[in-house]
């Protein structure tokens, strides 16, 4: 079956996906769906397929549970169905320029549980970029002094023995390293405590930076704004195709000479008030 990003109707998506899944699975039923799904109409798949009843923003979850998309999968079908199902030509001139932006993608490594030690060192990451730009010959007081903020040669040596253990990193016969895959990401569903941690300390290093970075060489920007779930879910969105086409232009390089950390944050500053009905007793 092709994937989620090849198609330009969510209906024609789910009748490939349940006409593949019969083929494979005998058992596979619209009332089978429905129990993964989580939803209580047996038929709810095939009257949609049929485009006989729309998804909300509900049944929109439920379904991408019951196909089992991952993180970014996900993100383009909630996408792909408000375009199909949007009232306005400005609508879905807005969502087609999600879909477009994320229907051309980098293949990306997924790290496997036994390789989150990857995250365990903020560093190991910026020295698996930065190990490959230049010719270091091995001298790890010189890679060390290289990162910033520096850390030790017995870190930095250790970094590179770890990623060329974990065949994230080659060496070639010039010895000179080279990466074995372009790009990382996790698991969507993996909820690492280790994970979180680099995104902290990355979060205090953009911090620091403020402070011990020329304002030349670093960009900080940001904006409050109220939203909707709707409209927070398309800015998600956009986020994801906008990472998506920093990857494209990294992998279009042919060298580089430095390392970045680009962080993409946003989260809640005031939440609408309780009433005196919903607040907890």
């Amino acid at each position: 079956m092709k994937s989620v990003f090849e198609y330009i109707d969510y209906r024609r998506f789910l009748k490939d996906f349940y006409d593949d899944e019969k083929k494979t699975r005998k058992y596979f039923s619209y009332r089978f769906f429905a129990l993964r799904a989580g939803v209580n109409a047996p038929i709810l798949l095939k009257m949609v397929i049929d485009g006989k009843r729309n998804l909300s923003r509900k049944t929109i979850d439920k379904f991408i549970k019951g196909v089992g998309l991952k993180e970014k999968e996900a993100v383009f079908f909630r996408n792909l169905v408000y375009f199909n199902q949007a009232k306005s030509s400005l609508e879905k001139q807005e969502y087609y320029r999600v879909l477009k932006s994320m229907s051309d993608q980098v293949p990306q490594h997924i790290m496997e549980d036994d390789h989150f030690d990857y995250y365990d060192k903020w560093y190991v990451s910026a020295i698996r970029e930065g190990i490959c730009q230049h010719d270091y010959n091995d001298d790890w007081d010189l890679v060390a002094k290289s990162v910033h903020p520096e850390i030790s040669p017995d870190d930095a040596q250790k970094a590179v023995a770890w990623l060329l253990a974990h065949d994230l990193l080659k060496k070639q016969k010039n010895g000179r390293y080279e990466q074995t895959h372009k790009a990382i990401s996790t698991r969507s569903e993996v909820k690492s405590m280790v994970v979180r941690n680099f995104n902290r300390v990355m979060l205090r290093l953009a911090e620091r930076s403020l402070d011990d970075v020329p304002v030349e060489e670093r960009y900080a920007s940001g904006i409050t704004v109220g939203l909707t779930k709707d409209a927070y879910d398309m800015i998600v969105a956009e986020i994801e195709g906008f990472r998506d086409r920093v990857v494209k232009i990294v992998d279009s390089l042919d060298a580089s000479d430095s390392v970045y950390q680009l962080n993409m944050q946003m989260f809640p500053l005031m939440r609408s008030p309780r009433t005196k009905d919903n607040r907890p007793s």
